[in-house]
């Protein structure tokens, strides 16, 4: 996910943070997905802490093999 020209100089918190943000938009119920007004608003700093902590309380449906 980090492009290697960047030679390992990223902040590991803002990394961290766009993990968690797309990870929030690949959800399983699109439901629960967050809107692209949403997404710029938590990239930019406002509402991230407050959607992950709610979709880690989010039933999430098992497939069965």
């Amino acid at each position: 996910m980090v492009d290697k020209d960047l030679k390992g100089n990223i902040d590991r918190v803002e990394l961290e943070e766009m993990v968690q943000v797309a990870l929030l938009c690949t959800q399983f119920n699109p439901l629960y997905r967050p809107k692209m007004s949403e997404v710029l608003k938590m990239l930019e700093g406002d509402g991230l802490a407050e959607k992950w902590e709610a979709s880690q309380k989010v039933e999430t449906p098992r497939f069965r093999a």
